[in-house]
């Protein structure tokens, strides 16, 4: 996991900002919303989300309604027309609706794969060694 950015070239800090402090604030940022998900961060392929909102729409953890827009929108980004399709409004709200739920898609969505992250989040946020 890495945390890429593009800053424009006059925002762009100076190298000796750099420090250990700065970029574990960076990643910190980045992904403490992943980290913070009730469920933990689940990378998975698409049959493994299905399930998983299901079950969480089960277990009244998720509207059925949310379970069906979240569902929606993964097969409308896969299939790649989900930039295009929503208002850029809307294709953000998704997107955030997704980080929400700790849920990301994996690249090669027709595998049944499932990783969790939790743990590697845990450690990476919690450890001494970013001084």
């Amino acid at each position: 996991m890495e945390d890429q950015r593009r800053y424009a070239s006059a925002s762009r800090p100076q190298r000796d900002r750099f420090h250990a402090e700065y970029v574990r604030g960076r990643f910190e940022q980045r992904f403490r919303a992943l980290y913070r998900s009730a469920k933990g961060v689940k990378v998975a392929a698409v049959p493994v989300l299905a399930k998983e909102l299901a079950t969480r729409a089960r277990a009244g953890e998720l509207a059925h309604r949310e379970m069906e827009r979240i569902g929606g929108f993964i097969l409308a980004e896969l299939g790649g027309g989900a930039r295009s399709a929503y208002p850029e409004r809307t294709y953000k709200r998704r997107r955030a609706e997704l980080r929400e739920h700790g849920l990301v898609v994996a690249d090669d969505f027709f595998e049944p794969v499932e990783i969790e992250l939790r743990a590697v989040l845990e450690r990476a946020l919690e450890t001494s060694l970013w001084g």
